[in-house]
């Protein structure tokens, strides 16, 4: 099942397969950058850096600033229906920019599975 993130119309990347744990409302799956990717690394890196932060302030600042700029970011996950699927929140676990290495990953909470 192929999952698309897009922003403002533009692919960010996809998920495919997506693993679905329908009780819990949640999926998750390896990530594969699109062409619009650059315009939602930034945020995610925010949140890379606070994993490895070792100061509790500065890390605490970190994930307060993800928090309020992926909330600002309206994406929308495009299921393999072609519909737009509602979530409460989308994140992409890319630690490439602290490691140099590794593979992407999203993670969405879902407001209702199909």
């Amino acid at each position: 099942m192929r999952f698309e993130l897009r922003l403002r119309g533009e692919l960010i990347g996809w998920s495919d397969p997506v693993e679905l744990d329908r009780a819990a409302a949640i999926g998750y799956g390896s990530f594969s950058p699109g062409p619009g990717y650059g315009q939602a690394e930034p945020v995610f890196r925010l949140w890379a850096c606070a994993r490895v932060e070792s100061d509790p302030a500065i890390r605490e600042q970190l994930l307060s600033r993800y928090a309020a700029e992926r909330s600002a970011l309206p994406f929308e996950l495009w299921g393999p229906d072609g519909a737009v699927w509602p979530t409460t929140s989308i994140h992409i676990v890319d630690l490439r920019s602290v490691s140099g290495e590794g593979t992407l990953e999203l993670e969405v909470r879902f407001g209702e599975v199909y």
